[in-house]
């Protein structure tokens, strides 16, 4: 792990010493694009290029610095990253992940009204729009990358695909009844205007649901540029949750509910985020879980083994501990559900939103 200065300075010191330079200007806020920052610590991505996570000091986002290039946002996405196989991960693990989009679907599907229309922003493998499917009759929306999981979504007919980014005129003001964006913020390069858009096409009354990685929680402090959640080069920007509340506010929504508790991301975080402690390349069991297989050797492979076995005999506690971090309001995700303010609202409807930890 490495420290820096708390200014806003181009060097940092490493955590062995070694003083490391930073070349041309302090790159500007990725989410209000103020110049006004503060260097939080420097970390490498698994290809050991070092960043620094900025801290903004207006919106108070975290952002990466320097900006990956074109090239190497390529290259962080390439077939690997969507897994080698029918989805991003094993068989296995994907059958519990569909369970956790089941959950979701089900959440989302008590607020809607029949036929509504759904959006889902970056959709993968179109998991979540397939459960939808099976709870009602709603016509349903997604966008993805160009990418293995834009070919597996194209393949159910009921899923209305744009291969691409979101843009202004993908839909009419006002023409949505959901919008979600589930661990697809972090992603954007232009987190701000892919808010203003979602919330430009829901209608009053509809509703924005979206998770990512909390950059206040507990687990982001413990382990700093060892959190897996940073997942750089990929992962580009981070709003606290009371960043975020002021911001969905000032755009017209109210926030129905907070969820920090989730057993499908936080416990293998944590346990990730340990493992990476004592190994010089980040992530290499969740990336071989995606039978991306970045060590080769015996040895490696060993490792690998041992650190399933920690895995999983270590699930159910450390599911104990996202319990009690939710109650605590510091999970390492958190799940937002908002609705924007106007004529229709969850309170008409007799449906409402519980704040669920």
């Amino acid at each position: 792990m490495t420290v820096t200065n708390d200014n806003n300075t181009d060097q940092s010191v490493s955590q062995d010493g070694c003083v490391t330079e930073f070349g041309g200007a302090a790159a500007p806020c990725l989410f209000c694009g103020s110049e006004s920052s503060k260097v939080r610590f420097t970390f490498k991505d698994p290809g050991r290029r070092e960043y620094r996570l900025r801290g903004c000091l207006n919106c108070q986002a975290r952002f990466i610095d320097p900006t990956p290039t074109r090239d190497e946002l390529a290259r962080a996405y390439d077939a690997a990253y969507y897994g080698k196989g029918s989805g991003k991960f094993s068989g296995p693990v994907e059958a519990v992940l569909d369970r956790f989009r089941r959950g979701r679907a089900v959440r989302l599907a008590k607020l809607l009204p029949d036929r509504a229309r759904v959006l889902d922003i970056g959709c993968g493998n179109g998991g979540f729009l397939r459960a939808l499917h099976a709870l009602g009759s709603f016509e349903l929306h997604g966008v993805e990358l160009p990418g293995p999981a834009a070919e597996r979504t194209s393949r159910y007919p009921f899923i209305r695909l744009k291969t691409g980014t979101l843009d202004q005129s993908d839909f009419p003001a006002a023409s949505l009844d959901a919008v979600t964006l589930f661990h697809v913020f972090e992603h954007l390069d232009n987190p701000r205007d892919v808010l203003e858009m979602a919330v430009n096409f829901l209608r009053p009354g509809g509703f924005l649901v979206l998770s990512f990685p909390n950059i206040a929680s507990l687990q982001a402090r413990m382990f700093r540029a060892n959190w897996f959640h940073l997942d750089p080069p990929r992962h580009l920007c981070f709003l606290p949750p009371a960043a975020f509340r002021k911001q969905a506010e000032a755009r017209g929504l109210r926030i129905l509910g907070e969820r920090y508790f989730s057993p499908e991301q936080n416990p293998f975080g944590f346990q990730q985020s340990l493992l990476n402690l004592f190994q010089t390349r980040r992530d290499a069991l969740f990336e071989d879980m995606k039978g991306n297989r970045v060590h080769n050797s015996a040895r490696g492979r060993l490792g690998l083994i041992i650190q399933r076995v920690f895995v999983v005999l270590t699930g159910a506690g450390f599911v104990a501990v996202d319990a009690l971090e939710s109650v605590l309001r510091t999970g390492a995700t958190v799940e937002f559900v908002a609705q924007k303010t106007g004529e229709a609202d969850s309170t008409s409807s007799g449906k409402t939103v519980t704040d669920q930890g």
